[in-house]
């Protein structure tokens, strides 16, 4: 039987680093240079990068091969856009199936409550959309803390409302906090390129 190790390795590292927002957009991921940082061989290295391809995490490059994603404003409040209303339907289902909430128990919540409230959902596929936008969305969280402030801070209201099970100040305050990353899609995306160079 096939050892996976090696490909497991490569795909925790490379997806990693795509979070990390390592892979620009415009660069093509030398796959050599990967694997010779992974201390790898080239196979496993791209296995995983065809897999977070496919996953949508790093994208086809123009010649081959494959790049950062591309953070043009439009794109990053698409997936804004997108994972709020992920958002929102979870909170409409978990509202409809009477669905509970009381397995909120962390102290630092405010770092997971979007994937709880995803989660709550139990809809496999609102969960899996939902993880992926988290992983594109990552590479901005240090632009967003520098131009919009602490997440946590933001993401009290939040938290506060989930606790609560209070659904309408919940769908409100995620609206809220959506729309003012969306507004700000295009510094985002600047902040990005100021990073990166």
């Amino acid at each position: 039987m096939r050892n996976r190790d090696p490909f497991e390795t490569a795909l925790a590292a490379l997806r990693q680093r795509a979070v990390d927002g390592v892979f620009e957009a415009d660069r093509p991921i030398v796959i050599l240079d990967e694997a010779r940082t992974l201390q790898l061989s080239t196979t496993p290295v791209r296995e995983a990068l065809a897999w977070l391809g496919g996953a949508g995490i790093i994208q086809r490059g123009a010649a081959g091969g494959y790049t950062g994603l591309r953070q043009e404003p439009a794109l990053i409040a698409g997936r804004y856009r997108l994972r709020l209303h992920c958002l929102l339907q979870a909170v409409e289902l978990v509202r409809l199936n009477a669905r509970n909430w009381d397995r909120i128990a962390a102290e630092n919540f405010e770092a997971a409550v979007l994937d709880w409230i995803a989660h709550s959902s139990g809809d496999l596929v609102l969960i899996d959309v939902h993880a992926r936008l988290q992983v594109q969305i990552a590479p901005l969280g240090a632009a967003e803390s520098k131009l919009l402030g602490p997440r946590t801070a933001a993401l009290s209201g939040i938290v506060e409302a989930a606790r609560d099970a209070r659904f309408d100040d919940l769908v409100e305050r995620l609206k809220g906090y959506h729309e003012e990353r969306i507004a700000a899609a295009p510094l985002l995306a600047a902040e990005l390129v100021v990073r990166a160079s």
